[in-house]
């Protein structure tokens, strides 16, 4: 039988102190699987240590966004349920989060989410207070918080406004304005002021060019799938270790193997050294970037004939506001094409 446990009090940067009272919250919380996300970096190897660092790319955590996510479907006034489904939705998330998603060539925390709970006590804990976990587990299920791009929801949202944040993009004052004008209707997060929308809207396009999106943190990653990839081949990393270990105790492993196996310590070297990525069209290597753009859902009032009373609909911010249309259009057609590039290994 699981212990009653005291609520659970969340400080978090961007909402602040919150206090979770829910039984399945405060129990998912303490869970195994839930805690040691705090060990997996959400840009993965790039924020390993002060020598990976990537510029404009800060230390956020798993645990941090999936709490975020889940404080937003509770502002939003989500049920129970699908604050759950947020807290869990990246639950599956191996060591180095996507760099491993590039070493296997497929998004592993999708497709072998269902392995990994398989090993974890989340189901017996959804299921001893009344939620079925297939569903709870099916983050699809909860618009509030998986939507198709560029709608805005949890997931979207809350990595948005976080690292937008860190990297200096949006400042508190903008931060707190989107979270003030943060409605819900018909079942979808929305924007009600529009000024907060395209400030956000611009942030998320910026991080995307400048960090997400960066040919240098490309190239960090696929060096890294290099170093994940040949230490299976050489039987050191089993499936199950991406998930046992947090990332700083995983790349201790291997480096301290790496001792005694000269192609491992040199792929580990060309992670920890200083590169420089120059698009060229000439160039050696290739990346074909994926495009991060939103485009969230406002609510506009119009006034209705007469004058004497306001109607609300909602709307895409690409719908009125046509220099922010142009503007995404844009960034889609120029950021969308393959971009070739030579790396240079500036000091080693």
């Amino acid at each position: 039988m699981l212990q009653k446990r005291l609520p659970y009090v969340i400080d978090c940067p961007l909402h602040g102190k919150v206090l979770i009272e829910e039984p399945v919250l405060v129990d998912l919380l303490h869970s195994d699987a839930v805690t040691r996300l705090e060990g997996i970096q959400q840009h993965g190897v790039s924020t390993l240590d002060k020598t990976l660092y990537l510029p404009g790319i800060p230390p956020i955590n798993r645990l941090e966004h999936s709490i975020g996510a889940m404080l937003l479907v509770r502002r939003c006034g989500g049920s129970v349920e699908a604050q759950a489904a947020a807290l869990l939705h990246d639950c599956a998330h191996t060591v180095f989060s996507h760099v491993t998603d590039t070493a296997f060539g497929y998004v592993v925390h999708e497709e072998d989410k269902d392995e990994y709970i398989a090993t974890t006590d989340l189901e017996d804990i959804l299921s001893s207070h009344g939620f079925d976990p297939k569903r709870v587990l099916n983050e699809h299920l909860f618009p509030l918080l998986e939507l198709d791009s560029p709608a805005i929801c949890a997931d979207r949202l809350d990595y948005g406004l976080r690292d937008s944040r860190a990297f200096g993009y949006l400042s508190d004052e903008d931060v707190s304005k989107v979270l003030r004008s943060l409605i819900q209707r018909n079942g979808r997060m929305v924007l009600s002021d529009q000024d907060a929308a395209r400030t956000l809207a611009e942030a998320y396009i910026t991080s995307d060019e400048r960090c997400w999106g960066s040919v240098l943190h490309h190239w960090i990653y696929v060096k890294a799938a290099a170093v994940i990839k040949l230490a299976m081949d050489k039987g050191l990393v089993s499936k199950s270790s991406l998930w046992s270990e947090s990332d700083s105790e995983f790349w201790k492993r291997l480096e301290l193997a790496s001792s005694s196996l000269p192609e491992l310590k040199a792929a580990i070297e060309d992670v920890h050294a200083e590169w420089e990525c120059i698009e060229s069209e000439d160039g050696d290597h290739q990346l074909v970037p994926k495009v991060r753009v939103i485009d969230p859902d406002v609510l506009v009032l119009s006034v209705v004939e007469g004058g004497d009373k306001r109607e609300e609909h909602v709307s895409r911010l690409s719908e009125v506001d046509e220099a922010w249309r142009e503007r995404m259009l844009q960034y889609k057609a120029r950021k969308g094409r393959k971009v070739l590039f030579n790396a240079r290994l500036l000091r080693n």
